[in-house]
């Protein structure tokens, strides 16, 4: 079990007798992959209702924001996060299967297996999907569900600092011992890392990008390995593979590139989510997940986000004429 702890909303509404058990949050997430398809099924939904957009759900009864926010301590949580997974599939997508039940699911052995099936690691991590949900609806903001759904890294090139983690060691599907058992020492100490920088950076109506982008930088270094310190002695281990690799066919000078590379991209994406911040008005007709692509949230291209750590900008300002990013498939997987 993780022991971080995240911060808690108190919503102004109160849960209807018709919403008990998460039942009516469930409803409008089928209704929307019903019309629009099962990839991104919560963003969309939350597009719609941050719109404005009422949904129309079973016995013809209607489901607004109001509604998301007053279910979401009922029943409505554990309605996102079972809906948020699909088994052995790209993170993000929807599952009609329950595939865990606590927000600490993150923390265990069958979670982290799905991750490597996947071959994604979230840098914000799938526990606190809920948490990220009520903050959007709460701020009329989806720029930082957008951002939880972008931010992922190959599994096989998140491996821990050896200098911090007393050795080598990293996220199931990184390293694997001679008889193929996964080396993943301090995992969950990482994660719960994640999440504190997620509640400072992201808590009631403040939304500091400028400050997680700096915290997450400081995060890479502190925590991540850059192919660089203590090389000789992973070279020495022969591990049977590096993620999907023959350990024979690893090359260091490859793994240091994509590691760099995918830090350059996750950084470049959280600015791009910072400008889109309060363009929450007009969604785009199609949803491609991942890399963030400028254009298309009606920005100039090169332009940056204006948040700082000092001043951070209302999350409810809808006077861009932009909205939610469209974003591109990259290499930098989680």
């Amino acid at each position: 079990m993780s022991s971080a702890s995240s911060p808690v909303f108190s919503s102004s509404s109160s849960p209807s007798p018709a919403s008990a058990g998460g039942a009516r949050t469930a409803q409008a997430l089928i209704a929307v992959k019903r019309k629009q398809g099962e990839e991104g099924s919560l963003l969309k939904l939350l597009i719609k209702l941050i719109r404005g957009d009422t949904i129309q759900i079973e016995n013809g009864k209607e489901y607004k924001l109001d509604d998301f926010l007053a279910e979401f301590g009922n029943g409505g949580k554990l309605a996102i996060e079972k809906d948020w997974r699909v088994k052995n599939g790209a993170a993000g997508k929807s599952a009609a299967k329950e595939e865990y039940l606590n927000k600490d699911a993150d923390d265990i052995a069958m979670v982290y297996e799905k991750e490597r099936l996947r071959g994604k690691h979230e840098w914000i991590p799938t526990s606190e999907i809920a948490y990220v949900a009520e903050f959007c609806a709460k701020n009329k903001s989806f720029a930082l569900l957008s951002m939880a759904s972008s931010l992922r890294s190959d599994t096989e090139d998140v491996i821990f600092n050896p200098d911090k983690y007393k050795g080598f060691t990293g996220h199931v599907g990184a390293l694997y011992t001679s008889d193929g058992k996964a080396i993943t020492t301090g995992q969950a100490a990482f994660h719960d890392e994640l999440r504190q920088l997620l509640y400072k950076c992201f808590r009631d109506h403040h939304a500091d990008f400028t400050a997680y982008a700096s915290g997450l930088e400081a995060f890479f270094k502190e925590h991540c390995w850059d192919g660089i310190a203590q090389a000789k002695a992973f070279v020495d281990h022969k591990f049977k593979t590096i993620g999907k690799t023959a350990w024979d066919k690893f090359r260091l000078e490859t793994y240091k590139a994509n590691w760099s590379r995918s830090q350059q991209i996750l950084l470049k994406d959280i600015q791009t989510f910072a400008s889109s911040n309060s363009l929450i008005r007009t969604a785009p007709s199609t949803f491609s997940f991942f890399m963030p692509n400028n254009a298309s949230m009606g920005l100039m291209p090169g332009s940056q986000p204006t948040m700082s750590a000092s001043s951070p900008p209302t999350m409810m300002d809808t006077s861009g004429p932009g909205g939610e990013p469209k974003n591109k498939s990259h290499k930098s997987h989680e």
